[in-house]
């Protein structure tokens, strides 16, 4: 079976609609799992979708990957997502990336902390989750990094005249 980079992007798309609604109501449920898992599957499908455009537009790769390399919020999914798969330290990438663009350092990936929100009504209470991302010398929100990265994609694909058509 052989999958376009089209249902990547729907993927990464309703992954970023799931953080927006755990940002907002998650009902009655207080449970963290649910805003980890939502962070995780958005920056697992937004660093695969540089593979699936690679794949689907090979004439494209190393444009692709130039993107990806002078973008600060692509970089950042790509040290995030490998931060998650692999449980180790990403200095080494942090540090080319760096060398090659002249951004500065955030550092390697400290925590991400789960902020719970709880609004008491008369017969009901609404929960929300708000993550951040905690590098040693920056902090990101996953919701306003996610909205960005899905914003840094598009603008790629438009200015590279791709159109992700069913």
């Amino acid at each position: 079976m052989k999958f376009k980079c089209r249902e990547k992007h729907g993927k990464m798309t309703r992954a970023l609609a799931q953080l927006e609604r755990i940002y907002t109501d998650t009902g009655n449920a207080i449970s963290t799992a649910d805003a980890q898992d939502a962070t995780e599957n958005f920056f697992n499908h937004a660093y695969h979708f540089k593979d699936f455009l690679k794949r689907d537009f090979p004439a494209k790769a190393k444009r692709i990957e130039e993107h990806v390399t002078r973008s600060r919020v692509l970089s950042l999914v790509a040290d995030l997502h490998n931060s998650l798969k692999h449980a180790d330290d990403i200095s080494k990438r942090r540090r080319q990336h760096e060398k090659e663009t002249g951004s500065p350092p955030v550092g390697d990936l400290v925590r991400i902390n789960t902020h719970t929100k709880i609004d008491l009504g008369p017969t009901t209470a609404r929960c929300s989750q708000r993550l951040e991302i905690t590098f040693q010398n920056a902090t990101y929100d996953v919701c306003n990094l996610a909205k960005k990265t899905v914003r840094e994609w598009d603008v790629f694909l438009a200015a590279e005249g791709i159109v992700l058509t069913l």
